[in-house]
Protein backbone atom coordinates (compact mmCIF):
# COMPACT_ATOMS: atom_id res chain seq x y z
CA UNK A 1 0.00 0.00 0.00
CA UNK A 2 1.17 3.36 -0.59
CA UNK A 3 4.41 5.14 -2.69
CA UNK A 4 7.38 2.94 -3.34
CA UNK A 5 10.70 3.14 -5.66
CA UNK A 6 10.48 -0.25 -6.68
CA UNK A 7 8.03 -1.37 -10.15
CA UNK A 8 6.90 -5.04 -9.64
CA UNK A 9 6.55 -7.76 -11.88
CA UNK A 10 3.76 -9.25 -10.47
CA UNK A 11 0.74 -8.23 -8.85
CA UNK A 12 -1.03 -10.72 -6.44
CA UNK A 13 -3.80 -10.21 -3.91
CA UNK A 14 -5.16 -12.50 -1.08
CA UNK A 15 -6.07 -11.79 2.12
CA UNK A 16 -3.10 -11.38 4.74
CA UNK A 17 0.40 -10.74 3.34
CA UNK A 18 3.03 -11.25 5.67
CA UNK A 19 5.51 -8.58 7.31
CA UNK A 20 8.67 -10.41 5.14
CA UNK A 21 10.21 -8.77 2.65
CA UNK A 22 11.18 -11.75 0.91
CA UNK A 23 7.59 -12.67 -0.89
CA UNK A 24 8.04 -15.79 -2.05
CA UNK A 25 5.11 -17.51 -4.54
CA UNK A 26 4.03 -21.01 -4.59
CA UNK A 27 3.70 -22.75 -8.09
CA UNK A 28 -0.21 -22.87 -7.12
CA UNK A 29 -0.02 -19.19 -7.07
CA UNK A 30 1.92 -18.93 -10.58
CA UNK A 31 -0.62 -20.40 -12.07
CA UNK A 32 -2.98 -18.58 -11.12
CA UNK A 33 -1.33 -15.40 -13.11
CA UNK A 34 -2.22 -13.45 -16.65
CA UNK A 35 0.84 -12.05 -18.64
CA UNK A 36 -0.27 -8.51 -19.67
CA UNK A 37 2.25 -6.53 -22.10
CA UNK A 38 1.81 -2.89 -21.61
CA UNK A 39 3.19 -0.21 -24.15
CA UNK A 40 3.10 3.47 -22.97
CA UNK A 41 2.85 6.30 -25.93
CA UNK A 42 4.64 9.34 -24.93
CA UNK A 43 2.25 12.94 -25.22
CA UNK A 44 4.59 14.22 -27.63
CA UNK A 45 7.50 14.09 -24.94
CA UNK A 46 9.50 11.79 -22.81
CA UNK A 47 9.23 11.33 -19.35
CA UNK A 48 8.08 9.85 -16.59
CA UNK A 49 4.42 8.07 -15.63
CA UNK A 50 3.03 5.96 -12.63
CA UNK A 51 0.91 3.72 -12.54
CA UNK A 52 -0.22 0.39 -11.08
CA UNK A 53 -3.09 -1.61 -10.32
CA UNK A 54 -5.61 -2.62 -6.96
CA UNK A 55 -7.74 -5.13 -6.72
CA UNK A 56 -11.79 -4.35 -7.31
CA UNK A 57 -14.80 -6.15 -5.60
CA UNK A 58 -17.04 -6.25 -2.54
CA UNK A 59 -15.33 -6.28 0.74
CA UNK A 60 -12.22 -4.67 -0.39
CA UNK A 61 -11.29 -1.32 1.00
CA UNK A 62 -8.85 1.31 0.54
CA UNK A 63 -5.83 1.01 -2.12
CA UNK A 64 -4.42 -2.77 -2.13
CA UNK A 65 -1.46 -1.90 -4.10
CA UNK A 66 2.42 -0.39 -4.18
CA UNK A 67 2.43 2.24 -6.79
CA UNK A 68 6.17 3.89 -8.15
CA UNK A 69 5.75 7.17 -8.14
CA UNK A 70 8.45 9.33 -10.09
CA UNK A 71 10.17 6.14 -11.94
CA UNK A 72 10.93 6.01 -15.45
CA UNK A 73 8.30 3.42 -16.62
CA UNK A 74 9.58 1.58 -19.72
CA UNK A 75 7.72 1.79 -22.78
CA UNK A 76 7.43 -1.63 -23.06
CA UNK A 77 6.59 -3.66 -20.13
CA UNK A 78 5.36 -7.14 -19.14
CA UNK A 79 3.26 -7.80 -15.80
CA UNK A 80 2.29 -10.67 -14.27
CA UNK A 81 -1.29 -10.32 -12.48
CA UNK A 82 -3.80 -13.17 -10.11
CA UNK A 83 -6.35 -13.58 -12.63
CA UNK A 84 -9.13 -16.14 -10.91
CA UNK A 85 -11.47 -14.64 -9.44
CA UNK A 86 -10.36 -11.34 -9.32
CA UNK A 87 -10.76 -8.22 -10.89
CA UNK A 88 -8.36 -5.50 -11.18
CA UNK A 89 -8.75 -1.45 -11.61
CA UNK A 90 -5.62 0.07 -13.60
CA UNK A 91 -4.78 3.20 -13.57
CA UNK A 92 -1.50 5.37 -15.04
CA UNK A 93 -1.09 8.96 -15.26
CA UNK A 94 1.82 11.28 -16.20
CA UNK A 95 2.48 14.84 -13.44
CA UNK A 96 5.04 17.13 -14.65
CA UNK A 97 5.41 21.22 -13.45
CA UNK A 98 1.74 20.80 -12.15
CA UNK A 99 -0.15 19.86 -15.09
CA UNK A 100 -1.69 16.29 -14.88
CA UNK A 101 -3.39 13.54 -17.47
CA UNK A 102 -5.01 10.33 -16.01
CA UNK A 103 -7.56 8.07 -17.31
CA UNK A 104 -10.65 7.13 -15.73
CA UNK A 105 -10.35 3.92 -13.48
CA UNK A 106 -11.17 1.26 -16.04
CA UNK A 107 -12.40 -2.24 -14.47
CA UNK A 108 -10.09 -5.43 -16.26
CA UNK A 109 -10.65 -9.54 -15.72
CA UNK A 110 -7.89 -11.55 -16.45
CA UNK A 111 -7.82 -15.52 -17.65
CA UNK A 112 -5.25 -17.45 -15.88
CA UNK A 113 -2.75 -18.63 -18.44
CA UNK A 114 -4.01 -15.90 -20.79
CA UNK A 115 -2.02 -13.16 -22.89
CA UNK A 116 -2.93 -9.77 -22.85
CA UNK A 117 -1.97 -6.31 -24.54
CA UNK A 118 -2.78 -3.07 -23.13
CA UNK A 119 -1.65 0.70 -24.76
CA UNK A 120 -2.11 3.82 -22.50
CA UNK A 121 -1.85 7.43 -23.96
CA UNK A 122 -2.92 6.93 -27.28
CA UNK A 123 -3.89 9.18 -29.36
CA UNK A 124 -4.95 11.64 -31.40
CA UNK A 125 -7.52 12.96 -28.23
CA UNK A 126 -11.28 13.66 -29.21
CA UNK A 127 -14.32 15.41 -27.81
CA UNK A 128 -17.30 13.23 -26.77
CA UNK A 129 -20.66 14.29 -26.02
CA UNK A 130 -23.68 11.83 -24.62
CA UNK A 131 -27.11 12.08 -22.87
CA UNK A 132 -30.27 10.45 -21.99
CA UNK A 133 -33.81 12.18 -21.29
CA UNK A 134 -36.11 11.11 -19.34
CA UNK A 135 -39.35 12.84 -19.24
CA UNK A 136 -38.32 16.64 -18.83
CA UNK A 137 -35.21 15.79 -17.48
CA UNK A 138 -31.94 16.34 -19.92
CA UNK A 139 -28.60 14.87 -18.73
CA UNK A 140 -25.15 15.43 -20.77
CA UNK A 141 -21.76 15.27 -20.22
CA UNK A 142 -18.97 15.88 -22.47
CA UNK A 143 -15.20 14.53 -22.07
CA UNK A 144 -12.65 16.53 -23.45
CA UNK A 145 -10.11 13.94 -23.95
CA UNK A 146 -11.46 10.44 -25.46
CA UNK A 147 -8.73 8.25 -27.14
CA UNK A 148 -9.37 6.17 -30.32
CA UNK A 149 -10.51 3.52 -28.56
CA UNK A 150 -12.93 5.36 -26.26
CA UNK A 151 -10.80 5.89 -23.27
CA UNK A 152 -11.55 8.61 -21.03
CA UNK A 153 -8.77 11.21 -19.96
CA UNK A 154 -9.06 13.54 -17.91
CA UNK A 155 -6.12 17.07 -18.23
CA UNK A 156 -5.72 19.21 -14.71
CA UNK A 157 -3.77 22.33 -14.37
CA UNK A 158 -2.73 22.33 -10.54
CA UNK A 159 -0.92 25.17 -11.12
CA UNK A 160 -2.03 28.86 -9.94
CA UNK A 161 -3.64 30.67 -11.83
CA UNK A 162 -4.82 27.98 -14.06
CA UNK A 163 -4.41 28.65 -17.95
CA UNK A 164 -7.05 25.89 -18.91
CA UNK A 165 -10.49 27.34 -19.68
CA UNK A 166 -13.65 25.85 -20.85
CA UNK A 167 -16.74 26.95 -21.64
CA UNK A 168 -20.10 25.22 -22.24
CA UNK A 169 -23.36 26.71 -23.68
CA UNK A 170 -26.71 24.69 -24.03
CA UNK A 171 -30.29 26.38 -26.10
CA UNK A 172 -32.92 24.81 -26.42
CA UNK A 173 -35.34 26.27 -29.25
CA UNK A 174 -33.28 29.21 -29.36
CA UNK A 175 -33.59 29.86 -25.89
CA UNK A 176 -29.97 29.95 -23.67
CA UNK A 177 -30.60 27.21 -20.43
CA UNK A 178 -27.37 26.57 -19.68
CA UNK A 179 -24.02 28.51 -19.39
CA UNK A 180 -20.97 25.88 -17.61
CA UNK A 181 -19.80 22.99 -16.59
CA UNK A 182 -19.10 19.64 -18.46
CA UNK A 183 -22.04 17.96 -16.64
CA UNK A 184 -25.40 19.79 -17.14
CA UNK A 185 -28.77 17.92 -16.09
CA UNK A 186 -31.96 20.49 -16.14
CA UNK A 187 -35.42 19.60 -15.52
CA UNK A 188 -37.85 21.78 -17.98
CA UNK A 189 -41.71 22.67 -17.42
CA UNK A 190 -42.57 20.45 -20.54
CA UNK A 191 -41.35 17.21 -21.44
CA UNK A 192 -41.75 17.92 -24.95
CA UNK A 193 -39.89 16.92 -28.11
CA UNK A 194 -37.54 19.97 -27.88
CA UNK A 195 -34.66 21.28 -30.40
CA UNK A 196 -31.15 21.76 -28.78
CA UNK A 197 -27.98 23.20 -29.47
CA UNK A 198 -24.65 22.20 -27.75
CA UNK A 199 -21.23 23.86 -27.59
CA UNK A 200 -18.30 23.09 -25.43
CA UNK A 201 -14.77 24.99 -26.39
CA UNK A 202 -11.70 24.78 -24.38
CA UNK A 203 -8.07 26.33 -24.27
CA UNK A 204 -4.64 24.95 -22.25
CA UNK A 205 -2.88 28.26 -23.56
CA UNK A 206 -0.54 25.30 -25.15
CA UNK A 207 0.50 23.86 -21.50
CA UNK A 208 -0.78 20.60 -22.20
CA UNK A 209 2.19 18.48 -24.18
CA UNK A 210 -0.66 17.24 -26.87
CA UNK A 211 -4.33 18.40 -27.34
CA UNK A 212 -6.21 20.82 -25.30
CA UNK A 213 -7.54 23.09 -27.49
CA UNK A 214 -11.38 22.16 -28.79
CA UNK A 215 -14.33 23.59 -30.22
CA UNK A 216 -17.04 21.31 -31.02
CA UNK A 217 -21.36 22.20 -32.00
CA UNK A 218 -24.05 19.64 -31.58
CA UNK A 219 -27.17 19.96 -32.77
CA UNK A 220 -30.13 17.59 -31.73
CA UNK A 221 -33.43 17.21 -31.20
CA UNK A 222 -34.59 15.51 -27.73
CA UNK A 223 -37.34 14.46 -24.96
CA UNK A 224 -41.59 13.81 -25.91
CA UNK A 225 -40.16 10.01 -25.04
CA UNK A 226 -42.40 9.66 -21.59
CA UNK A 227 -40.45 8.94 -18.52
CA UNK A 228 -38.56 5.95 -19.89
CA UNK A 229 -35.10 7.24 -19.66
CA UNK A 230 -34.06 7.51 -23.75
CA UNK A 231 -30.30 8.40 -24.97
CA UNK A 232 -29.90 11.32 -26.44
CA UNK A 233 -28.54 11.00 -30.55
CA UNK A 234 -25.68 13.11 -30.50
CA UNK A 235 -22.98 12.78 -33.24
CA UNK A 236 -19.18 12.11 -32.48
CA UNK A 237 -16.05 12.20 -33.81
CA UNK A 238 -13.04 10.28 -33.10
CA UNK A 239 -10.31 10.41 -34.80
CA UNK A 240 -7.04 7.99 -35.14
CA UNK A 241 -3.63 8.10 -37.08
CA UNK A 242 -0.44 5.84 -37.86
CA UNK A 243 1.71 8.02 -35.24
CA UNK A 244 5.31 7.14 -33.42
CA UNK A 245 5.87 5.96 -30.00
CA UNK A 246 5.53 9.97 -28.94
CA UNK A 247 2.15 9.75 -30.91
CA UNK A 248 3.77 12.36 -33.18
CA UNK A 249 3.28 12.04 -37.53
CA UNK A 250 6.77 12.89 -39.61
CA UNK A 251 7.25 15.84 -40.91
CA UNK A 252 6.47 16.66 -44.27
CA UNK A 253 5.09 13.55 -45.46
CA UNK A 254 1.04 13.01 -45.82
CA UNK A 255 -1.12 11.47 -43.31
CA UNK A 256 -3.91 8.79 -43.68
CA UNK A 257 -6.58 10.26 -41.10
CA UNK A 258 -9.25 8.09 -40.02
CA UNK A 259 -12.54 9.74 -38.58
CA UNK A 260 -15.41 7.96 -37.01
CA UNK A 261 -18.11 9.06 -37.01
CA UNK A 262 -21.02 7.38 -34.57
CA UNK A 263 -24.52 7.81 -33.22
CA UNK A 264 -26.57 8.98 -36.99
CA UNK A 265 -29.93 8.25 -37.01
CA UNK A 266 -30.87 6.43 -40.22
CA UNK A 267 -27.33 6.87 -41.70
CA UNK A 268 -24.80 9.95 -42.52
CA UNK A 269 -25.60 12.06 -45.46
CA UNK A 270 -22.65 14.84 -44.73
CA UNK A 271 -19.50 14.56 -43.94
CA UNK A 272 -16.60 17.34 -44.32
CA UNK A 273 -13.19 17.61 -42.84
CA UNK A 274 -10.42 20.18 -43.06
CA UNK A 275 -6.72 20.64 -41.41
CA UNK A 276 -4.90 23.19 -40.14
CA UNK A 277 -1.31 23.95 -39.62
CA UNK A 278 -1.38 27.06 -37.82
CA UNK A 279 -3.17 26.19 -34.30
CA UNK A 280 -6.72 26.69 -36.63
CA UNK A 281 -5.64 30.10 -37.47
CA UNK A 282 -6.88 29.25 -41.31
CA UNK A 283 -8.31 26.12 -42.25
CA UNK A 284 -8.22 24.55 -45.24
CA UNK A 285 -10.72 21.59 -46.49
CA UNK A 286 -9.64 18.46 -47.57
CA UNK A 287 -11.43 15.66 -49.50
CA UNK A 288 -13.61 12.76 -47.58
CA UNK A 289 -13.71 9.05 -48.39
CA UNK A 290 -16.53 6.59 -47.21
CA UNK A 291 -14.50 3.41 -46.09
CA UNK A 292 -17.68 2.23 -44.14
CA UNK A 293 -20.91 3.40 -42.41
CA UNK A 294 -19.17 5.50 -40.07
CA UNK A 295 -15.82 5.62 -40.91
CA UNK A 296 -14.85 7.74 -43.01
CA UNK A 297 -10.59 8.57 -44.52
CA UNK A 298 -8.83 11.64 -45.41
CA UNK A 299 -5.35 12.72 -46.52
CA UNK A 300 -4.00 15.47 -44.63
CA UNK A 301 -1.21 17.09 -47.37
CA UNK A 302 2.21 17.27 -46.27
CA UNK A 303 1.83 21.02 -45.89
CA UNK A 304 0.19 20.61 -43.42
CA UNK A 305 2.67 18.76 -40.97
CA UNK A 306 5.20 21.15 -40.13
CA UNK A 307 8.46 20.23 -38.01
CA UNK A 308 7.75 20.81 -34.51
CA UNK A 309 4.09 22.56 -34.84
CA UNK A 310 0.63 20.42 -35.02
CA UNK A 311 -1.93 19.04 -36.98
CA UNK A 312 -5.15 20.34 -36.62
CA UNK A 313 -8.30 18.29 -37.42
CA UNK A 314 -11.82 19.69 -37.97
CA UNK A 315 -14.85 17.68 -39.26
CA UNK A 316 -18.15 18.03 -39.45
CA UNK A 317 -21.34 15.71 -40.07
CA UNK A 318 -25.16 15.50 -40.52
CA UNK A 319 -27.71 12.80 -40.34
CA UNK A 320 -30.62 12.13 -42.11
CA UNK A 321 -32.64 12.95 -39.33
CA UNK A 322 -30.89 16.67 -38.89
CA UNK A 323 -28.49 16.01 -36.35
CA UNK A 324 -25.10 17.85 -36.76
CA UNK A 325 -21.39 18.14 -34.75
CA UNK A 326 -18.94 20.04 -35.42
CA UNK A 327 -15.91 19.29 -33.92
CA UNK A 328 -12.48 21.31 -34.38
CA UNK A 329 -9.21 20.24 -32.45
CA UNK A 330 -6.27 22.41 -33.65
CA UNK A 331 -3.71 20.60 -31.37
CA UNK A 332 -4.65 17.36 -32.42
CA UNK A 333 -1.72 15.73 -33.75
CA UNK A 334 2.24 16.68 -32.65
CA UNK A 335 5.14 16.64 -36.06
CA UNK A 336 8.21 15.54 -35.02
Amino acid sequence: MGDTSTLYDAAYAQDEVGDNPDRRLTRGEVKKFAKVRMTYKGMNEKLRYQEGSTVYGTGLNGLNVSSPSFLTVPRERTEYIQAEDRTWLRFTYRNQGGVQMNYSPVQFTYQPGSATKDTWFTGPFSVLATGQATGARLQLKVDDNVNPKGLVGQFSDLNFPQRFQATTQLYRNGVLVADRGSLIDKTFADADKASYELSRSFTSAGIFPMGGEATSKWTFTAGGTGDTATPVKLLNVSFDAPLNNLNQARAGLPLLVKADVTGAVDGLRKVRAWVTADNGVTWKQVVVLRHHDGEYRFLAPHSALVKGGFLGLRVTAEDRHGNTVDSALPRAIPVG
